[in-house]
């Protein structure tokens, strides 16, 4: 019954108009259109501050927060009025609801903070809250704070609801890790909660936490959202889209509650349906309640027939026998450049390039290569070398997820671990001359790298005691060494970018979406089978994003960066911008490959 709802409600939203679907929440049961020229639901509601207090000097009644900046007035349409530029913000109400435009700045010097004081004995868990996010903020200004534990706004209330408008002020240059991230919280235990997070600015992260225990939840966000979100809903029907820009980040959905129909809607045909779920990133649950989620990255701007003739110029692709490896492999060769099939199974190659040939009149080349043994690296890349002095561009596209805990590669890695970054670091080390000899041939005298990574990228960072099993990495299990093993990608693609810039050499990773590919391949059947009627993008997707890194020329200004859907640049998790991280592993990297 749960399921028929489920269809019924979805077919109804896909018959909405499309601006309006991109706003569209259910409640108990009915489907609402939210008109963005309209006044929102709260309106003739204040924005409230209420009672806080500090560690060391409570702020009394009269000493009012520091006024605040204004923004240009590019942004005063917003319903909610103009915004007002905070940072360490933190509202909270009893029973009144909460309303504002705010532009959320984590550098501003000067915090914007409730005024009042609270007896400490009185305070509830969201009073006491709300009070740690005041004395940060008074930490802030006496220069002692903390910037691991900085929420730039908190708005909270018990009974009443929570509309927002926020906006996120860019990062400067150089700001990477925690610093880059914004930290907002919206929660109330009785009321509705709607947060619309209209624009980011110079590809600020946010963390992003959204709560309620009996209303309902909408967030909306802009295409270059990046960060997790977490979302908890109990009794009421939890609603939450994500628009455009859901597949680009993992999210982590989490309620504590039974009974879930979870609904996928969106603005594209069913073939186009973008995955809410993309490596075990997004746990969605609600008690007697559903979760709506649409959610799509913007239309892609880059289509394979902008890919320039590329005659003269060598590719070697990894894993090209199937999936989007082969869909970047077919559209390689319809521009004449010359491809080679990096892949374990020769018979699957051959058969896969045959089957190219066919449909392009051009021909791959297949070279041996088993990224789960360090000597079949080896032997491949003395093959390659043997055959060509130059290559201009690597992409690093094989991997395997979620295989069993109990699989090692030859050498005795974590097989995913040691398949998607040992494997691929050493191969690309290996082939280092030759990309360099591709640099200076070119007429750009680049050469490219492309380190295809995942959105699992945000879940994880390093286990630096699971690369090889034990304990800690049966812990850990395997969906988190995934995740770790695409971080990993990223890391070890900035490392490179670091350390081969001055060669000429261009080295990115890439976020190919959530696609139907072999990488599937140990998901449970049945979730298989929901996953690629339901969610996930077809195969053809799954290339453009690496064929525009691998071809186009504005990559070549993105040096280190994260790609995202569509060819398009991102960022992912903090920790991965971390050179203390990056230099850590690329010695692990190296120590493991010096006697090989």
């Amino acid at each position: 019954m749960i399921l028929a709802d489920s269809m019924a409600h979805l077919k109804n939203v896909r018959e909405l108009d499309k601006e309006k679907q991109a706003n569209t929440f259910s409640a108990f049961g009915q489907t609402h259109v939210v008109d963005a020229d309209a006044p929102p639901p709260y309106a003739d509601a204040k924005a409230t501050c209420a009672s806080a207090s500090s560690s060391k000097t409570p702020m009394s009644e009269d000493s009012a927060p520091p006024k605040v900046a204004q923004t240009s007035a590019s942004v005063s349409a917003l319903s909610s009025g103009v915004p007002q530029r905070v940072n360490h913000i933190s509202l909270f109400s009893k029973r009144a609801p909460i309303s504002g435009t705010y532009l959320v700045d984590p550098l501003l010097a000067v915090p914007s903070a409730a005024t009042g004081v609270l007896s400490r004995s009185s305070l509830g868990k969201i009073e006491r809250e709300h009070a740690r996010n005041l004395r940060g903020s008074h930490d802030w200004m006496l220069g002692t704070h903390k910037s691991s534990s900085e929420t730039n706004a908190g708005f909270r209330t018990r009974d009443g609801n929570v509309d927002l408008d926020i906006a996120v002020a860019g990062s400067g240059a150089g700001d990477y890790g925690r610093k880059a991230k914004a930290r907002v919280t919206a929660s109330s235990r009785h009321g509705h909660v709607r947060v619309n997070l209209f624009e980011i600015q110079g590809g600020r992260c946010v963390d992003l936490n959204v709560s309620t225990r009996k209303g309902n939840i909408v967030v909306l966000l802009p295409p270059d959202f990046c960060g997790p979100i977490t979302f908890k809903t109990r009794r009421g029907r939890g609603n939450i889209n994500f628009l455009p820009a859901f597949s680009e980040r993992a999210r982590i959905v989490r309620a504590t509650d039974r009974e879930t129909a979870v609904i996928f809607s969106g603005t594209s045909p069913t073939e186009d349906v973008q995955s809410v779920v993309q490596d075990d990133s997004c746990v969605i649950g609600t008690r007697a309640g559903r979760i709506t989620v649409g959610g799509f990255p913007p239309k892609s701007k880059f289509s394979p027939d902008q890919i320039p003739d590329l005659t003269g110029r060598v590719y070697i692709v990894t894993g090209g026998n199937v999936g989007i490896g082969r869909e970047t492999i077919k559209a390689l060769l319809e521009h004449n450049a010359k491809v080679y099939m990096a892949s374990r199974s020769q018979e699957k190659a051959e058969a896969a390039i045959n089957e190219l040939k066919e449909q392009t009149g051009k021909e791959a080349l297949f070279l041996q290569l088993d990224l789960s043994s360090l000597a079949s690296i080896r032997r491949s890349a003395e093959e390659y070398l043997s055959k060509e002095r130059e290559l201009h561009v690597l992409i690093n596209n094989a991997g395997i997820m979620w295989c069993p805990i109990e699989q090692l590669s030859e050498d005795g890695y974590d097989l995913q671990f040691g398949t998607n970054v040992l494997g691929h670091y050493y191969f690309t080390k290996l082939l280092i001359p030759a990309l360099i000899a591709g640099a200076e041939s070119s007429a750009d005298h680049r050469a490219r790298i492309v380190n295809v990574s995942s959105s699992a990228s945000y879940q994880y960072t390093l286990n630096w005691d699971s690369f090889t099993d034990g304990a800690a990495r049966r812990k850990v299990g395997t969906t988190m060494l995934y995740a770790q093993s695409k971080f990993g990608n990223v890391v070890v693609a900035r490392e490179f970018a670091k350390r081969y810039a001055d060669k000429g050499i261009i080295s990115t990773s890439v976020n190919p979406g959530n696609i139907q590919t072999e990488l599937q391949r140990y998901v449970p059947t049945v979730m298989r089978a929901i996953m690629n009627t339901l969610i996930l993008y077809p195969t053809r997707y799954g290339a453009l994003t690496q064929l525009w890194a691998a071809t186009m020329p504005e990559p070549l200004d993105h040096n280190g960066k994260f790609l995202i859907p569509w060819a398009r640049v991102g960022v992912t998790r903090g920790e991965a911008y971390d050179d203390k991280i990056g230099e850590r592993l690329w010695n692990w990297l190296e120590e493991q490959v010096k006697d090989k």
